[in-house]
């Protein structure tokens, strides 16, 4: 069975164009420990990986998850990166 498939829509990460008012770490990381190595690796990314994508500094990721404005978990020294979070947050900016 595909682990992806397997987790509750509940579950996925959310985001809004303002600051998240409590984020939930707990259930966030919950999350990123429940999926199996490939399928974390997809969606939960670190900073560089996030900027890379969007095309943006590393510098810019760091502050929108430092603002609650996308979502990310720390492990360690480092922060990984919601992937869900951040394209939900980019559609949103080019919808308005």
């Amino acid at each position: 069975m595909d682990e992806k498939a397997s987790i509750p829509k509940t579950r996925k990460c959310l985001v809004s164009r303002s600051p998240l008012p409590s984020v939930n770490q707990v259930d966030l990381l919950a999350l990123y420990l429940s999926l199996g190595k490939g399928v974390r690796e997809q969606r939960f990314v670190s900073t560089a990986q996030a900027a890379d994508i969007v095309g943006l500094s590393q510098r810019t990721i760091q502050s929108w998850s430092d603002s609650g404005k996308i979502q990310a978990i720390r492990i360690g020294r480092k922060q990984r990166i919601c992937l869900d979070s951040l394209t939900e947050y980019l559609k949103q900016g080019n919808e308005q």
